[in-house]
């Protein structure tokens, strides 16, 4: 898979957030963007996921030299964020269920693996609402990161982990290697793990 930034710029206003972006993500591989708090780092995951629209020039997803239309990136792509909301009303096993519906698991997870992976075991029938704010974001990063998505947004993955949930997040990374990965960090250095190249996002303002 490979995520091509065709000189991206975003602009709110008057005021632009990032310009003339010329960035070739490609896959499987570990990127990071780094930059200030406010200073566009989401907006360009937001971009790159095809949730918002740059100001001016365009990008393309490729996959085995076919272009993928925005439209249809759903089955390829997952996403991992702050704005990102959960189904609170759904169980655990519920809500594993309900995502399998739409986007596939790897083959070798199944619903105990994947409990076990995310160290919620025997948490199953719990309510996603009463789930601890790190518990929360465990959840979301093995529904992203043991599906079949080929390309994986995380901004700030490690937001709400203690020391032994930032290990967990290391350990899925490790086993992530068939996937396209974009980083979205504060230079968190657990967030960063593996990042082979890493994106300034500072580096692109005027």
């Amino acid at each position: 898979m490979q995520i091509q930034l065709n000189n991206i710029s975003k602009r709110f206003k008057k005021h632009w957030i990032f310009k003339s972006i010329n960035q070739e993500f490609i896959g499987p591989r570990n990127y990071g963007i780094i930059g200030d708090n406010g200073g566009g780092k989401s907006t360009l995951l937001k971009t790159i996921a095809g949730i918002t629209s740059p100001t001016e020039g365009n990008l393309q997803y490729i996959n085995s030299g076919k272009i993928i239309h925005l439209n249809n990136l759903f089955p390829f792509l997952a996403i991992v964020a702050p704005y990102m909301d959960l189904p609170n009303e759904l169980s655990l096993k519920e809500l594993f269920k309900f995502q399998q519906k739409f986007k596939k698991y790897h083959s070798n997870t199944n619903e105990s693996i994947f409990f076990s992976s995310i160290q919620l075991e025997n948490k199953e029938d719990e309510i996603v609402k009463n789930l601890s704010s790190g518990m929360k974001q465990r959840l979301k990063l093995g529904l992203a990161l043991l599906s079949k998505s080929a390309v994986v947004l995380l901004d700030e993955p490690c937001s709400n982990l203690d020391k032994k949930g930032r290990e967990l997040y290391k350990e899925l990374l490790s086993k992530s290697k068939d996937k396209l990965i974009i980083i979205a960090s504060n230079s968190n250095e657990d967030e960063l793990f593996e990042c082979e190249t890493i994106l300034n996002i500072n580096d692109f303002k005027v």
